[in-house]
């Protein structure tokens, strides 16, 4: 269920295997091999993951399907942590006036 939950991850975000390694500090094989499910991860991998991918260990193992966050909420979260501080407040205002429009 790992192997599977990873790929679907890294998938929806439109990553390769070598940008989720650059970018959650891992290495390319280790995805590989975790994908591939030849092996699993050790505790501080998994915790890369989750907090690269804003998820529970547990959702990661299959463990809790029923996630607080949507697909799509896990990825503008994602996304929005990797800005920097004025682009932050940029998008937060283009939030506010999409939802004056309302």
């Amino acid at each position: 269920m790992f192997a599977q939950r990873l790929k679907e991850l890294r998938q929806e975000m439109g990553l390769t295997q070598a940008e989720l390694a650059k970018e959650a500090g891992l290495r390319q094989s280790h995805i590989s091999s975790w994908e591939s499910g030849l092996r699993m991860p050790l505790p501080d991998g998994l915790l890369k993951l989750a907090n690269y991918f804003n998820c529970s260990i547990d959702y990661l193992l299959g463990r809790d399907v029923d996630e607080t966050q949507s697909k799509e909420e896990r990825i503008l979260v994602s996304k929005f942590e990797k800005l920097d501080d004025i682009d932050k407040l940029k998008v937060l205002g283009y939030i506010d006036c999409l939802n004056e429009k309302k």
